[in-house]
């Protein structure tokens, strides 16, 4: 579909080009945006077709054929129908996309084998990959991941040698961030370590590394040890923040089998009695208001537990067909399910305490006595597990009170390096 530039669409007798299709789907969901830096976290609940014309788009961009439409044609392709300012269609990426790019907006995406999640994307962009079928679907998934971290430790050793640091918004060490936020044990079916992320598998929650309108800082602006090793596994530095005493058990999911309103006015019971005894000594209340409270405002939950949407996906739907035309869809976003179990931060996570009063959003499964840790140079922190001498990621977390690097400054906690596997 990205490589032919003329596709044409046959169901029995009826046939239409893939323009066409894309003018449609203008009509009804609104513009696909045409920028490359994309809303990763929109793309979750978009059509499989939006998600394979973005990268159309990007790839016919990038390489222009004589066939491809060198004047604004109808439908998405008119810059009118845009709502990004024209400056921004030229975007950072001036060359074919890194291969972890189309990895996440193809995640979704089915493969009849495993091993094409990456394999399928070669000709696509940026990368020095050789396929090789002999290899498992667990040993092509763990080389990526392998290489991305790869990336970074060689840029920290090329910089220490040069007495320099290495920022964490480098856009190497953000796809390494990124990798990161994509694994865990709540995103895996097949056998890997806990930070390589199983492409087989749909992100249980939206990641928060994205952020909701706004980026995090949890882990301040100074990356620190960044590397793996055989005998020891992927090695990092930050900051043990505190342990999970209390951690909530209903799970929010488009596919649990019960009324989605019935599973959200339980999760959010079970939030406000897990946060009521905690709240008057969270570290995360101020005196305008608990960290309760200033969890919920700052996630868009309303006081019944649905997620209030953002700016970006109000921007997405403006002027679609099916708002103009069929009003019963437009549901009351105070109390939108579907908008809470596809987009909300509370999909597949819990609420949890931590021993010290701390309150926060883990992923679903997170036990009692697992370890809340932030990276040095992260955005979000994450959930650990002890594991023999080392630690298993689970997942990201918000932790209300530490988004904005408010614990780095705090004497009582030391930087510490982990091994996680």
């Amino acid at each position: 579909m990205v490589l032919n530039p003329n596709v044409e669409l046959v169901l029995g007798s009826a046939m239409l080009t893939w323009d066409e299709l894309e003018s449609i789907v203008a009509l009804m969901e609104g513009p696909i945006p045409r920028t490359w830096q994309l809303d990763h976290i929109i793309s979750a609940s978009e059509l499989p077709f939006s998600r394979i014309n973005r990268i159309r788009l990007r790839h016919r961009r990038l390489n222009p054929t004589p066939t491809t439409p060198t004047q604004p044609q109808p439908g998405v392709f008119d810059s009118t129908l845009s709502s990004e300012p024209e400056a921004l269609l030229h975007d950072e990426y001036a060359e074919d996309p890194n291969l972890l790019d189309l990895l996440l907006m193809s995640r979704g995406l089915g493969a009849t084998d495993p091993r094409d999640k990456i394999y399928a994307l070669l000709g696509l962009g940026k990368h020095d990959i050789e396929p090789d079928y002999s290899q498992s679907p667990e040993s092509v998934f763990f080389d990526f991941a392998l290489q991305t971290v790869g990336v970074v430790t060689d840029m920290l050793d090329k910089r220490v040698e040069a007495g320099r640091e290495l920022s964490p918004h480098d856009r190497e060490v953000r796809r390494a961030m990124v990798l990161l936020s994509c694994a865990g044990r709540q995103n895996q079916k097949l056998s890997l370590p806990s930070w390589v992320p199983d492409w087989t598998v749909d992100l249980a929650s939206r990641p928060l590394i994205f952020g909701l309108g706004e980026r995090y800082c949890a882990g301040g602006g100074k990356l620190g040890v960044f590397d793996w090793q055989y005998d020891v596994g992927l090695q990092l530095s930050g900051i043990l923040l505190d342990t999970v005493q209390a951690v909530g058990s209903v799970l929010l999911d488009l596919d649990v089998g019960i009324d989605p309103h019935t599973s959200i006015a339980q999760w959010w019971l079970e939030a406000q009695q897990i946060a009521l005894e905690r709240i008057a000594r969270s570290p995360g209340s101020t005196g305008s208001a608990d960290a309760f409270e200033a969890m919920r405002r700052r996630l868009s939950i309303c006081k019944h537990g649905y997620y209030l949407g953002d700016s970006s996906h109000h921007l997405r739907r403006r002027g679609s067909l099916l708002d103009d035309t069929e009003p019963s869809l437009a549901v009351d976003a105070a109390h939108s399910a579907s908008q809470t179990l596809t987009l909300g931060p509370t999909r597949g996570r819990v609420m949890f305490a931590s021993s010290t009063g701390y309150l926060g959003l883990a992923p679903y499964g997170t036990q009692e006595g697992d370890v809340v840790f932030i990276i040095c140079g992260a955005d979000v922190p994450y959930v650990l597990r002890p594991y023999r001498d080392a630690f298993e990621l689970i997942g990201e977390a918000y932790v209300q009170g530490a988004m904005e690097g408010e614990v780095l400054g705090m004497r009582q906690l030391i930087p510490v390096d982990v091994c996680i596997r």
